[in-house]
């Protein structure tokens, strides 16, 4: 049985390109950082909620 204050954050991506090297690299730290800032936004509201 889940927790009733479990939250699940699920984020998928897949790059496909020709430009170069660095491309995808840029792609995969772009993507993080927005991934830890909305994480750290759940956490905020989530710690304001109780």
């Amino acid at each position: 049985m889940r927790h009733p204050d479990k939250r699940d954050l699920i984020a998928a991506r897949k790059l496909t390109t020709s430009f170069n090297f660095y491309a995808s690299w840029w792609a995969g730290w772009i993507m993080e950082d927005i991934q830890n800032n909305i994480l750290q936004i759940v956490k905020q509201r989530a710690e304001h909620d109780h």
